[in-house]
């Protein structure tokens, strides 16, 4: 309803015979476990409200499907925010925030899937296996380049890149795994001089 800020945590936890859910515009924060495990929901429009999805808050919705967008208000994607959310099958945009947009460990693991990532300027980080076996992902990786870190194992198994890879002139170090199993790329390599490690 109107005049609702905050999603609790675990608010709706396992509720698996929710279908849908209509967010309001004044909703800022949905907290941990919030929809973690709500098998059916299938109809998520994330609000240009939200500035913070917490950790679990849609882990193993598997029945979200379709194109994704994550609006760029949210400054923080928490650690397995959206795990194994395996039904999810179109586009996923993360739009960034100009004061900076953190995606947490494990945010999108297994959202295998996906078939396009659209990464925005204004994210800082992307966590450890953020995107782990997300294996349906075609296409370009652009990370842009307000990107200064990269967890490890970030892009492990994404084998369906089948494009250029561009990475972060903001980043130094390419942690062990990130890019492992990524065996589909075509096009242009690009590591900036930025990076002494890999």
């Amino acid at each position: 309803p109107a005049g609702v800020e905050t999603i609790g945590q675990s608010a709706f936890q396992n509720c698996t015979t929710i279908t849908s859910v209509t967010f309001n515009e004044e909703l800022t924060k949905i907290n941990s476990y919030a929809f973690s495990g709500c098998t059916k929901l299938n109809n998520v429009v994330i609000p240009s409200s939200i500035t913070s999805i917490g950790s679990y808050a849609f882990n193993g919705c598997i029945g979200m499907t379709g194109n994704f967008v994550i609006p760029t208000n949210v400054k923080s994607i928490g650690n397995y925010a959206f795990n194994g959310c395996t039904g999810l099958n179109g586009k996923l945009i993360i739009e960034g925030n100009a004061s900076g947009t953190t995606i947490g460990s494990y945010a999108f693991n297994r959202c295998n899937a996906i078939t396009a990532l659209e990464l925005g300027e204004g994210i800082t980080s992307i966590g450890e296996r953020a995107f782990y076996n997300c294996s349906g992902i075609k296409g370009n990786l652009i990370i842009p380049d307000t990107v200064t870190t990269l967890g490890t194992q970030a892009f492990y198994g994404c084998s369906g890149f089948n494009g250029t890879l561009k990475l972060s002139e903001s980043l130094t170090a390419i942690p062990d795994g990130t890019f492992s199993l990524c065996n589909g790329f075509t096009g242009e390599l690009m590591i900036p001089d930025s990076v002494t490690t890999i």
